[in-house]
This record gives C-alpha cells, sequence and structure tokens, in this order.
C-alpha cells in the first residue's frame, strides 16, 4: 500500500491510506479498498508420490514449487487450476477430480496472496513442460521433500501443516 502515491479515480496525490486496505481521496471523494491476489495450488499425487517442479522464473527461481498461478478475472479457482496444469505441464484435469484442501495467506513479491491449496490423484501423469517457468518436474515420496527448499511460504506451511 505504501507504494500507492496517487487516487486511481481522478489522479490526486491527495490520498490517505487507512489501515492496511483503505485509500481515500480529498479532491474526489473516491473510497478503494485494496484487496488481495488469489493464487490456485495444485497438490498433484501420481502413484502415491508428489509432483513438484523446479522454477525457471523469478521470484524463487530454482526452488521446489507446486504447480498453480494467479485466478485471472472472471475466472473461478476451479477453472484457474485446470488452466494452468494445462499451461505449465500440459496436463488435462477435469473438474470433478479436484478436491479443496485448504487456504493459506502469503506474499509474493510485493503484494499479498490467498493461496488456495487442491488436490488431483492423476491416473496417468505424461507432462509437457512450458520451459519458460518450468526446468523440471520431480515425483517425491513425503520423506524426501525438503521444506527449506520450497519456493512460498504458504506451500511450506501447507506440508508442515498437512502431511
Amino acid at each position: 500500500m505504501k507504494y500507492l502515491k496517487y487516487c486511481i479515480k481522478c489522479g490526486s496525490a491527495n490520498i490517505k491510506i487507512k489501515g492496511n486496505n483503505m485509500i481515500t481521496c480529498s479532491d474526489c471523494n473516491f473510497v478503494y479498498y485494496h484487496g488481495i491476489r488469489i493464487t490456485v495450488t495444485c497438490v498433484l499425487k501420481y502413484q502415491g508420490k508428489f509432483v513438484f517442479s523446479f522454477r525457471n522464473i523469478e521470484p524463487q527461481k530454482g526452488y521446489l514449487d507446486l504447480i498453480g498461478g494467479f485466478v485471472d478475472p472472471g475466472e473461478s479457482a476451479e477453472e484457474a487450476l485446470i488452466r494452468e496444469c494445462k499451461e505449465e505441464i500440459g496436463i488435462s484435469i477435469e473438474k470433478k477430480d479436484i478436491k479443496y484442501i485448504t487456504s493459506f495467506p502469503c506474499l509474493y513479491s510485493l503484494y499479498n496472496v490467498c493461496d488456495i491449496f487442491f488436490e488431483v490423484v492423476l491416473k496417468e501423469f505424461n507432462p509437457v513442460l512450458d520451459k519458460k517457468e518450468i526446468s523440471e518436474i520431480l515425483l517425491l515420496d513425503k520423506k524426501d521433500i525438503n521444506i527449506e527448499k520450497i519456493a512460498f511460504e504458504s506451500q511450506k506451511k501447507f506440508f508442515m501443516s498437512y502431511f
């Protein structure tokens, strides 16, 4: 919020930040409530193992990551999860196979997100990687997951809490 310097409606610098999400403009009386971004994370399982990727982009390039990403305007969380799985690793999942697990807050670069976790158990797995985003795929047993090598705090919290 500290990076917002002008009213998003009229461009005035006469704004006041109240709390951690409200901005008011003295010139046009516009009130803006700054929200969070929503991300989806897919806890993919294949043959009893967890599907991880190595990130090939910042932030956290080279760290372990689960498949997922931002929910686009007009998308449901499930639609975003289906899209992200197709874009990142070329697999098709169906809405009926998606199971909600939990959500955690996370700081991503300079903004806050709510990361929604879903589980999908795969019957077959033939990934085609988007090499711009992912350098490699790993299938890991729970005992082989190194929490310190996971890219994002929400995913670390997830594995510490649920498994």
